[in-house]
């Protein structure tokens, strides 16, 4: 079962990663090489977008594009890739489904064939992805594949609350909070030319309609306006130059709103750093690490009820707003008076239980209960 090392063997199976965004593919893409002394893994990476074509001997990435969009189609090129599926499923001791493409069923009989545990984990919930549940009860194949499953991971409460009579485990996401400080960084907010006295407001994703970035201009002006300030509103993610983009680039101008759009970066760290407030009004998210990462930078951080909003309430997190835009300006201005160093590291300490360590070991944990139990 283990290999030389006795570690067990996992098999993470992903259908899209794209090195750009956030999500579940490249959050297990960062926190996997920290498990690496923990478990042996792979990532099997079907449609992906990532530049490893063959294995990486740090990443351990096994890649299969395709390019069909046909649903048919899709399934018989990935039926064509049955010989090479095998190869990986012989490796591993579990076969742990990061997301649920379309034809995946081929992947957990094969997994059953040859007697290994499978792990189903649905990402999201409510908007048109094929990790939702309204994909998953009216998809007979994937309701099936969730059936043959071991058992399930949940990635927030939010997730198996939605889950209807599907059982699993909630194992939330893994941050490394070392990269993350609640002393604010003045000196680099001088660096990127943002004057000293500017109260900052950032949010953290992809520019999109499910994001909610305009919501977030709009709540930003309202506070500008009440308290007489001048903000400094960071963007920080990719965007497309599409009419969403631009219909919050016309908003800004309208507004007269002083907004950075910085495009995708490598150091989201260093923007939450110098950062005051971390406003987050998603639609719908599967977790939302990005709140994690505000907590672990000090900011005074609001988010609406989605993703890992229950967990955080459990821990007593005071920044769940479920209202209109005045009611997230009335909370957002209660709290401005509050942000000093000890509040900012009060918001640290929240968030120590995200930790990539402590995940690490409750997904080990997991596996070797699945592996132990013979049912």
């Amino acid at each position: 079962m283990s290999n030389r090392n006795n570690k067990l063997k996992i098999l993470y199976v992903i259908q899209k990663i794209h090195p750009e965004k956030a999500g579940a593919g490249i959050n297990l893409h960062n926190f996997l090489p920290y498990c690496k002394d923990k478990f042996s893994y792979r990532v099997l990476a079907l449609e992906s977008n990532i530049k490893h074509t063959t294995d990486d001997e740090s990443l351990s990435y096994f890649r299969y594009k395709t390019i069909v969009k046909n649903r048919q189609l899709l399934t018989i090129t990935q039926t064509l890739n049955i010989f090479s599926f095998i190869k990986h499923i012989l490796w591993c001791d579990i076969v742990h489904f990061k997301s649920t493409p379309k034809g995946i069923f081929i992947i957990t009989l094969l997994g059953k064939i040859f007697g290994k545990k499978i792990i189903q984990e649905p990402t999201l919930v409510g908007h048109d992805d094929p990790n939702s549940f309204s994909n998953y009860k009216t998809g007979s194949l994937l309701n099936l594949s969730w059936k043959l499953s071991n058992t399930s991971v949940f990635i927030s409460s939010d997730i198996k609350d939605n889950a209807g009579s599907f059982i699993g485990v909630p194992i939330t996401r893994g941050v490394n909070l070392k990269k993350f400080h609640y002393i604010k960084n003045e000196n680099l907010k001088e660096t990127m030319n943002i004057e000293i006295d500017k109260l900052v407001i950032t949010q953290v994703g992809k520019i999109s309609d499910r994001k909610n970035q305009l919501t977030t201009i709009r709540i930003a002006k309202k506070i500008e306006d009440k308290l007489g300030i001048k903000l400094k509103v960071i963007l920080v993610g990719p965007y497309l130059e599409d009419e969403y983009y631009n219909d919050i680039r016309k908003m800004v101008k309208t507004l007269n709103l002083d907004v950075m759009f910085t495009g995708h970066v490598d150091d989201v760290e260093s923007y939450l750093s110098i950062s005051d407030i971390y406003l987050f009004p998603s639609k719908d998210e599967g977790f939302g690490v990005s709140v994690i990462q505000a907590l672990a930078s000090g900011n005074q951080t609001f988010m609406s009820p989605v993703g890992c909003y229950k967990e955080l309430l459990d821990l007593g997190f005071d920044g769940v707003v479920n209202g209109n835009e005045d009611e997230w300006v009335e909370k957002v201005c209660e709290h401005l008076s509050n942000i000093d160093i000890k509040s900012r590291e009060k918001n640290r300490s929240l968030v120590e239980s995200f930790d990539e360590e402590v995940v690490s070991k409750k997904t080990l944990s997991l596996y070797k209960s699945v592996i132990n139990n013979n049912s």
